[in-house]
């Protein structure tokens, strides 16, 4: 669930039903959950609006996409301009420590 739902077919009615039932999964056997918030296309915005919505409801983290457009826009760390490379990886992944581990 995420960009390729928001660039496809997908309703944003549809994106809150798989989210939900992805939700109620990850509620029965983590922890903590945590989401990136979505990059929305122009007119995407029933799309945040769910993903914020849901997020409170199930007391989800939500990373301000800010994060995830400022590791999109560093150098190397595409392959393709959205996918990400290795280095993509590792950043995304210090990133998330950065937000479950907060530094004092």
């Amino acid at each position: 669930i995420g960009g390729n739902d928001i660039l496809g077919p997908t309703t944003s009615t549809e994106f809150e039903t798989d989210l939900r039932r992805l939700l109620v999964a990850a509620e029965q056997c983590a922890a903590a959950t945590v989401m990136f918030e979505l990059p929305l296309p122009p007119f995407g915005n029933s799309f945040g609006r769910v993903q914020r919505q849901l997020a409170q409801q199930f007391g989800v983290a939500l990373i301000p996409k800010r994060h995830i457009a400022g590791v999109l826009a560093a150098p190397g760390t595409t392959i393709d301009g959205l996918h990400l490379s290795p280095h993509g990886h590792e950043l995304v992944m210090a990133l998330l420590w950065r937000v479950i581990i907060p530094i004092p």
